[in-house]
């Protein structure tokens, strides 16, 4: 008996010594796992995905080639400085949808969000896993600011910008083979899984807002997906959607699965549309969503019934490229350098209108103009007759046509002679000959048969908005050394000086309606002749 009682107190001891230790293990794996778990958590809050804003360098300007001035898609890159992006955001003013910064010698482009967002945990693990994501064709996911007023995502920057940037821009011609090679990068990488399919097996799911506005372009021609796995954190209300978002009406009509679809029209006549690229893009249009294709799907059909005659060698689609993007830019050289030849010739046209080209080119050159002093040249002054009265009967508009209509006939007049014209002043017209180019003793003459030529047209002449009225003009001339030079730096003005010119200048207002009034140095000039 005592012996049965020992061996039940021994059962016993063992049993609950089990439980015990198996209730002690237990309670550790218990205390691991949520230790581990919490770890975790812990590390994805400190994760690498998490940016200070203080450590981005915004760039003053970066804008990629062939962008379309888009302030919401990436290449639509005008930033403004550190400070003022700073500023609205502490104002809560609108900011630009994306900027472009440097981080950690990296260019990113900022794509900002909405402020205020709670951060559950599986944002957590999903923000993580865009921080893992590696692929050719996927633009590689920096990290995330949720800091406010400062929230963003940024995502590596791409100079060339949007895919829709480059099929709008007329300046970029693609053809057929790079257009079938970007629409690989997308569907048919030449990696174990294209770049879409890539992120509908990762943990994501899906991409949730693939258009021609997130299919980026690098350097090298090569598309990149971006924008995924941010649906949540942007901002989706009207004031904020894209310029291609806004059409919402058409996406009510696509949601509301009408009777007659809602569907782009296809224009046939493109030379590089075929059947095949109009039945896919129409099977993925489907009212069905489940009779849309999958990635996978499309990755075949682009094989089997699109990719026939494009090169699917990576040094090939490398060195098109290359070469397609050099055509591309020589022409686009070529193109700028014809308009700026063009404009710098009517600039130089409008400078030596303003200018002697003597002095003209030397300004150009950065060189300074000194005065200079003419022993010998015949000025020439004219002043219209009873200007006030007439301008007395006119509007402001009707007198500068007046003066505008009569002086380009004295322009028209003076081109024929060795004459220079120096300025206008109202209704007065200064006109010299021996300078700029000296002529010997040939300007008095020269100006002689200027003024009588003036004279006869001027007698001619009826203004238009007082046809009864009858133009005369006063001209006086004088014969003497003038010093001449550029005077100014921001509007510079070539003017003379001396007592010449002062001369002529009383010649002219002693002078009489339609007579041309010389002085005894002038007539003794011609008949030097």
């Amino acid at each position: 008996m005592y012996t049965t009682m020992v061996m039940v107190d021994t059962i016993t001891v063992v049993l609950v010594a089990c439980v015990v230790g198996m209730l002690i293990i237990t309670s550790v794996l218990v205390a691991g796992y949520i230790v581990r778990k919490r770890k975790l958590e812990n590390a994805l809050l400190q994760s690498i995905w998490k940016i200070r804003i203080e450590d981005i360098e915004l760039q003053k300007s970066k804008i990629g080639f062939g962008s379309r001035t888009n302030f919401k898609s990436q290449s639509a890159q005008s930033v403004a400085s550190n400070e003022t992006i700073q500023g609205a955001l502490n104002a809560r003013e609108k900011p630009l949808a994306t900027n472009v910064g440097l981080f950690k010698g990296q260019m990113v482009a900022m794509r900002h969000i909405r402020q205020n967002i709670t951060i559950t945990k599986e944002d957590l693990y999903a923000l993580k896993t865009m921080r893992e994501m590696l692929h050719d064709n996927i633009n590689p996911f920096v990290g995330a600011c949720f800091d406010n007023p400062s929230s963003c995502v940024i995502f590596i920057y791409c100079p060339k910008g949007s895919l829709q940037d480059i099929l709008e821009n007329d300046e970029i011609k693609l053809d057929l083979n790079l257009k079938y090679s970007l629409i690989m990068d997308l569907a048919q990488c030449r990696q174990e899984e294209p770049g879409m399919l890539y992120i509908h097996n990762s943990k994501l799911g899906c991409h949730g807002r693939l258009k021609s506005t997130n299919c980026l372009v690098d350097n090298r021609w090569m598309l990149k997906v971006t924008d995924y796995g941010i649906e949540k954190y942007i901002n989706n209300d009207a004031s904020n959607l894209e310029e291609h978002q806004q059409f919402r009406d058409i996406v009510n009509r696509v949601r509301a699965k009408e009777s007659d679809p809602c569907r782009p029209v296809i224009f046939s006549d493109g030379a590089d549309l075929s059947p095949a690229v109009v039945k896919l893009m129409q099977s993925c249009w489907h009212d069905n969503e489940l009779e849309r294709p999958s990635f996978s799907v499309i990755r075949s059909y682009i094989k089997k019934n699109i990719q026939q005659g494009v090169t699917l060698n990576i040094v090939d689609v490398i060195l098109q490229r290359l070469e397609k993007y050099a055509s591309n830019l020589e022409e686009l050289v070529d193109q700028r350098t014809q308009q700026l030849m063009q404009e710098k010739q009517r600039s130089d046209t409008l400078l030596y209108r303003m200018l002697p080209k003597t002095c003209a080119d030397k300004l150009k050159c950065g060189e300074s103009v000194e005065p200079e002093m003419y022993e010998s040249a015949t000025v020439f002054f004219s002043d219209i007759v009873g200007f006030t009265t007439l301008a007395s009967k006119s509007t402001p508009i009707q007198v500068v046509d007046l003066l505008n209509d009569l002086y380009t006939c004295f322009d028209g007049i003076i081109n024929n002679f060795d004459a220079y014209k120096v300025e206008t002043i109202g209704d007065a017209y200064l006109v010299v000959s021996g300078i700029p180019t000296r002529n010997g003793k040939l300007h008095a003459g020269i100006i002689a048969d200027m003024s009588l030529n003036i004279r006869n047209k001027v007698s001619q002449f009826r203004i238009k908005h007082l046809p009864n009225e009858i133009v005369s003009v006063r001209i006086g001339n004088h014969t003497g050394p003038v010093c001449a030079g550029v005077v100014g730096l921001s509007m510079p003005r070539y003017c003379l000086f001396g007592d010449t010119v002062n001369t002529a200048s009383r010649m002219e207002s002693n002078s009489e309606a339609f007579t041309s009034h010389f002085t005894s140095q002038s007539k003794m000039c011609i008949k030097m002749i």
